[in-house]
């Protein structure tokens, strides 16, 4: 059961209707809605969206954006999408493991939001996820392949390409970011597919491309193209590029042990294998350092929900981070001068001051020293 019935009720309201024009969108270049109840936003939300443009909610914790998005889908009706942009759970200098099927949901919405395919699309995020260092559009791409039946293909091309990206060999695919070979037949589960994929081929010619139950590892319908993502939101192709980088920060600092992991991880980055806490490394993977808001499109629709919680949050995620790292450097267990692996959330606050049509909630103002 939704509460999308009862969202015309609000849309006919005048005070909705000061709001917008008559096409539905905001009616001017900024509205502040300082006094609108908190349960009462998601309805709002839900009103404001449209199947034609994507909507993007920026919030403050965590753990708000998770209720804000099941609060959302509650209203919205079918057709929109309600999603969550997946941030890291950890802090920059926290090293918690690689996940790659958070790294394919990643991957997937920015290829979504690149491809003009995000109308309709409600996209939820937290302060914390909208400073989250990704690959600029132009590598995603670049590094993006279609396949057809007919198409001609070296399948160990095919597989080293899929390698390098991130893609990780296991001897059944069932994971997204996955991939197996079994002479004449490739399988992979490549971000945004709801299935895994089963390509056949007959010689050097890709005769068939079919999904496939992870489950029974039966064959299922056929296909007419793939479209193959990268598994990730960060261009892992340049591991071995950005170890050469870090081989040449100053180590002498750190503990025996640590040094000792330092080297395993280098080693790894060399080899071109995800280290386990690529997060932290990802400043050193770009040549262009992007995130979210880079994505959304121009003529999308962008809400501040309690723009005054959002402002007093980012310094928090400067604060904890530089103490974290002067902690982690004390103790001989990072190298000092190491970029930190997130954007500055003064330039992610002024584009989205410039963008912003909906403010809901206090605006306060955070102390310079803070």
């Amino acid at each position: 059961m939704t509460l999308a019935h009862l969202l015309p009720l609000l849309q006919e309201t005048p005070a909705f209707g000061t709001l917008v024009d008559d096409g539905g969108a905001p009616a001017y270049p900024l509205a502040r809605v300082a006094d609108l109840p908190v349960s009462a936003r998601p309805a709002l939300i839900s009103a404001l969206a449209n199947p034609q443009r994507t909507t993007l909610v920026v919030t403050a914790r965590a753990d708000r954006a998770d209720a804000l998005c099941a609060a959302i889908a509650e209203f919205t009706p079918g057709g929109t999408d309600v999603v969550r942009w997946p941030a890291p759970d950890a802090l920059p200098y926290e090293q918690l493991p690689f996940d790659l099927g958070v790294a394919t949901q990643r991957a997937a919405l920015l290829d979504r939001l690149r491809r003009g395919d995000s109308g309709g699309l409600i996209l939820v995020t937290s302060v914390h996820g909208l400073i989250h260092l990704v690959m600029d559009p132009i590598d995603l791409a670049s590094h993006t392949r279609i396949l057809r039946p007919g198409d001609r293909l070296d399948v160990q091309d095919l597989l080293r390409w899929a390698i390098e990206l991130g893609y990780q060999v296991a001897p059944l695919v069932q994971e997204p970011g996955t991939i197996a070979r079994r002479g004449g037949i490739l399988d992979l589960f490549p971000p945004g597919a709801e299935h895994p994929i089963r390509i056949d081929l007959f010689g050097d010619e890709i005769e068939t491309i079919r999904t496939f139950n992870p489950s029974s590892q039966r064959s299922e319908g056929r296909l007419p193209s793939v479209s193959l993502l990268p598994p990730s939101e960060l261009p892992l192709w340049r591991l071995r590029e950005a170890g050469a980088v870090l081989a040449r920060l100053d180590r002498g600092g750190l503990r025996e042990e640590v040094d000792a992991e330092w080297g395993r991880m280098l080693d790894q980055m060399a080899s071109g294998t995800t280290p386990t806490s690529v997060d932290l490394f990802s400043p050193y993977l770009l040549d262009r350092p992007r995130t979210l808001l880079d994505y959304v499109p121009a003529h999308g629709l962008v809400l501040l929900d309690e723009p005054g919680a959002n402002r007093l949050a980012a310094p928090q995620h400067r604060r904890q981070p530089s103490a974290l790292e002067a902690a982690l450097v004390e103790n001989g267990e990072k190298a000092p001068r190491q970029r930190c692996p997130n954007a500055e959330w003064g330039d992610k606050e002024a584009q989205l001051e410039a963008r912003a049509r909906v403010k809901m909630g206090l605006v306060a103002e955070v102390n310079a020293t803070d």
